[in-house]
């Protein structure tokens, strides 16, 4: 065992001495000895959400110009996607996850000419499990958007496998082996909309 003499920012550690970060293996086990004062309660980065009554993001889509809505899902009901992270070059093991996500607030698209495709609405929402359960540790993460919800878990759980870039739209399902287009299919310019707003 060594003893580093070490603060935390950034996210890292930096040793004291030197003023470099101290890069540990995965995995590794660390015995730390902090103040009191230092252990937060929670994560100021994860912080849970206050979702939107159905009447108040319609009337918010209306204000923002939007002339049409269309629901996709009701609040409460669970959605699902997949990361798949790791590197060809094996310097990461290749890793998927299914993970499923929370509604907190019913799920719109909106758009503001009835001859484009509608865009997917925010949505305050909870991933709430990693259901494939290949995760060693898991915590629940808050997203003020299904596109927040994807981003942060990627960012959260598989950071050192590199940076994530995926559309949302084709990464939802309605179940872990549903199909992963499901939004897009439902967000195109020939669906009805459900609301009009003159």
């Amino acid at each position: 065992m060594e003893a580093h003499n070490a603060i935390y920012k950034y996210g890292f550690l930096y040793s004291k001495d030197t003023g470099k970060r101290i890069l540990l293996a995965e995995g590794s086990e660390l015995t730390i000895t902090v103040n009191p004062q230092d252990v937060l309660k929670a994560d100021p980065y994860n912080e849970v959400n206050f979702p939107m009554v159905t009447e108040k993001r319609l009337a918010l889509l209306k204000d923002k110009g939007f002339k049409e809505a269309l629901k996709l899902k009701d609040k409460g009901e669970v959605l699902h996607f997949a990361i798949s992270a790791g590197s060809k070059s094996k310097k990461t093991d290749k890793v998927k996850c299914m993970f499923a996500v929370q509604l907190h607030e019913t799920l719109f698209g909106a758009r503001k000419e009835p001859t484009k495709d509608f865009d997917l609405v925010d949505c305050h929402c909870t991933v709430v499990d990693c259901t494939s359960r290949n995760l060693p540790f898991f915590e629940p993460i808050h997203a003020y958007s299904l596109n927040d919800a994807y981003s942060k878990t990627y960012d959260f759980y598989f950071r050192l496998y590199g940076k994530q870039a995926a559309n949302v739209k084709t990464r939802m399902r309605e179940s872990p082996e549903g199909d992963s287009k499901f939004l897009k299919s439902r967000l195109v310019k020939e669906a009805k909309p459900d609301f009009k707003f003159n």
